[in-house]
């Protein structure tokens, strides 16, 4: 997957602007969210919070496109760099927008038949004619992101439960590739086809990324 590296580079100079503010907080959290369990750090002053998370997880699971089988593994890697605006300079509600990387990495590795046939493009091929069989969904490098949120205090002012609901836009791209597939051969067309299916699938069902979080934050 490719990375985006300027992606905090407003975030770093908004918090150094922000951090200079009177009253000015600051506040580390964690997170379990649909882009995977992350920390965050963030900064608020008023009306304004600004924060900048990261996502690391995986998790391998079985699951079918079109007509093939695929074991495929997740890796949540999501980056954000979110603007808060709370409605009151001291309320908890808060609407944001911002910018965050592909939220997963997807690879699956397809899986034969129990007679070891793989159907792609409804035509059967035995496992050893296709070789590895390997199915790649990226998403894009950068996502806006809109949502909203509310943080509540468990008691006193310095530790709050955080959550937020929103989605970010832009679907994933897929690619399907097999190890002994040659150019031009039935089963090189066969994976186009199979490829654009599974891309048609993806492009009705997966052009938003939901995003929905549940955390816990101390402030210091």
């Amino acid at each position: 997957m490719r990375r985006n590296p300027l992606l905090l580079t407003a975030l770093l100079t908004a918090i150094s602007t922000t951090g200079a503010a009177a009253q000015a907080s600051v506040s580390v959290a964690g997170r379990l969210a649909t882009t995977g369990p992350g920390i965050e750090a963030s900064v608020r002053s008023g009306h304004l919070g600004i924060r900048g998370g990261m996502s690391f997880f995986s998790w391998t699971y079985k699951q079918r496109l079109s007509s093939v089988s695929f074991e495929t593994e997740l890796k949540f890697v999501a980056k954000s760099a979110i603007l808060d605006y709370y409605l009151s300079s001291g309320g908890s509600f808060h609407l944001s927008g911002g910018v965050m990387t592909a939220p997963i990495e997807a690879t699956g590795h397809g899986r034969p038949s129990l007679n070891k046939v793989f159907v792609i493009g409804q035509h059967g091929y035995n496992a050893s004619d296709v070789g590895d069989l390997i199915g790649v969904a990226e998403w894009p490098d950068a996502m806006p992101y809109v949502g909203l949120g509310w943080s509540g205090s468990t008691g006193g002012d310095r530790f709050n439960v955080l959550f937020d609901i929103g989605a970010a836009f832009g679907g994933p791209t897929f690619s399907l590739t097999a190890t002994n597939a040659t150019a031009g051969s039935p089963l090189a067309a066969d994976l186009a086809i199979e490829e654009a299916e599974i891309q048609r699938e993806l492009d009705k069902y997966a052009k938003v990324y939901p995003v929905v979080s549940l955390g816990f934050s101390v402030r210091f």
